[in-house]
């Protein structure tokens, strides 16, 4: 399941965020299924009390949420602005949100939507190219509930907006809103809920092609190492235990076994690990046992490795799926010793198997 992160300022927006649940989402998983993938959307206004949410109370509720949520949705967002710049928390609570998420923020007067954007787009390349954004227009005169809170809020916008075309390239576009007098709501949300649809359609059909393509093993890899990306953003320390940690496999050390009671920070150690380990060049193979339905057992995880290294070495696959149930450890066991052996003969970088609650 892939999960869209929408930021915007919730007054002006509520439509745009309903048409998205309403008509997007179903059309998205519509063309998903034909991949065996689902899509969601995480909007805050949904689980989070928001009676308020441009007060203090009702935005310190989401501040608390919000940055931990553009984490587990990464890597895609979807960011919708009209006129309002949003609430500006105080110095303090803006602070306190950066140091726990060690993102360098040079301008605390944001708001908590400005965040979001910096955070989970902006501040990053490879987050840019998995965002699309959109900025609202009004055929006629704006709407009084729709315009900006002040001049000081307008002008911070202005900026946020600068920014934003300079980085977003084609994945920024501008949308344009009648408004309806007798109902009292904008006009014309159709259009933008088609190209929203389209553009989404568009930025994931080549991943989901791609992901289609690969064998189970493959496609589990993947989900592991979603899983340690969500842990390395937790780790804010120990980060010479690590490179003693290296220092051990680089004198020659082929097995390194941590322990600790539960609830230490193995796995997020470990997650961090092999990121260091593949920033340097290595090849780098991280199993967080029990987290996937392919790494429940022994036998589970010398299939996973058979394919692994079969796919490194670019030899034909054991068994096929089909076959895989039929066949025994010992024979697994067997094919994975000889592709450990080609491997170390002919494998380009070294590579390094970490697994995580080996004893689950």
């Amino acid at each position: 399941m892939k999960t869209i992160f929408v930021s915007s300022t919730f007054r002006d927006m509520h439509y745009e965020r309903d048409i998205i649940h309403e008509r997007v989402t179903p059309a998205l998983n519509h063309a998903a299924r034909q991949y065996g993938e689902s899509v969601s959307f995480c909007d805050l206004r949904w689980g989070v009390n928001t009676s308020d949410l441009e007060s203090e109370e009702g935005s310190r509720k989401v501040l608390s949420v919000c940055l931990e949520e553009i984490d587990r949705c990464r890597p895609y967002m979807l960011v919708i602005l009209g006129y309002r710049y949003g609430w500006i928390p105080s110095t303090d609570l803006f602070a306190n949100a950066a140091d726990r998420t060690a993102f360098m923020i040079d301008d605390l007067e944001q708001s908590v939507t400005a965040l979001e954007i910096e955070y989970g787009a902006l501040s990053n390349p490879e987050q840019m190219e998995h965002t699309l954004f959109y900025f609202r227009e009004f055929e006629d005169e704006i709407p009084e509930i729709y315009r900006s809170e002040d001049d000081y809020h307008a002008e911070k916008l202005h900026a946020l907006k600068e920014r934003i075309r300079k980085l977003a390239g084609g994945r920024l576009k501008t949308y344009t809103l009648g408004w309806d007098d007798r109902e009292g709501r904008p006009c014309g949300l159709e259009a933008f809920a088609e190209m929203v649809e389209s553009d989404l359609k568009a930025l994931m059909e080549a991943e989901w092609q791609k992901t289609a393509a690969l064998t189970p093993f493959q496609r589990d890899q993947l989900s592991q190492w979603d899983y340690a990306a969500g842990k390395v953003r937790q780790f804010s320390a120990r980060e010479s235990f690590i490179t003693t940690c290296i220092n051990k496999l680089d004198d020659d050390t082929n097995l390194l076994a941590i322990r600790g009671e539960s609830g230490t920070g193995k796995s997020t150690l470990m997650a961090r690990m092999a990121y260091a380990l593949k920033e340097r060049g290595d090849k780098a193979l991280p199993i967080f046992c029990s987290t996937t339905p392919l790494s429940n057992d022994g036998t589970d995880l010398i299939r996973y490795l058979v394919d692994f290294l079969e796919t490194e070495l670019k030899e034909p696959h054991f068994a096929d799926m089909e076959q895989e149930e039929k066949t025994g450890t010992k024979e697994w066991t067997d094919r994975l010793a000889e592709l450990a052996e080609i491997y170390s003969s002919h494998g380009e970088k070294r590579l390094v198997i970490l697994i995580d609650a080996v004893d689950q």
